[in-house]
């Protein structure tokens, strides 16, 4: 079944533009290789630029579709996407919980498609 994944990510802002360098690196080949296969049929990241979104960080958002769930599945379990994880995990924003720093988790929905044009 097709599946329609949008994820939000927040970086701070300093670390942005590195953020961005990487992506275009190391994940763009993989799309592009993933597509190819018929693995992805769309993916997308977007620089969120609404007003209102809290000041220090820039918003992204990934916006994928997919034949399913095993390709979604093998994307995030590629050791280049691991890697990658690897290296832009710290670039985030971080929120203090329980007197702990830690990044803050990206926000991850999955869906159905109903209508496309």
């Amino acid at each position: 079944m097709p599946q329609h994944t949008v994820i939000i990510l927040r970086f701070r802002e300093e670390t942005a533009a590195e953020f961005e360098h990487l992506f275009e690196a190391e994940v763009m080949p993989l799309w592009r290789e993933y597509q190819e296969k018929g693995k992805f049929q769309r993916a997308l990241l977007s620089r969120i630029v609404e007003d209102h979104l809290e000041e220090g960080g820039r918003y992204y958002m990934l916006d994928l579709e997919l034949p399913g769930m095993p390709e979604h599945e093998e994307f995030d379990e590629d050791p280049r996407f691991l890697s990658f994880l690897k290296k832009v995990r710290p670039l985030q924003a971080h929120e203090v919980e329980g007197g702990v720093r830690k990044p803050v988790e990206p926000a991850v929905w999955i869906g159905e498609p109903l209508f496309r044009v």
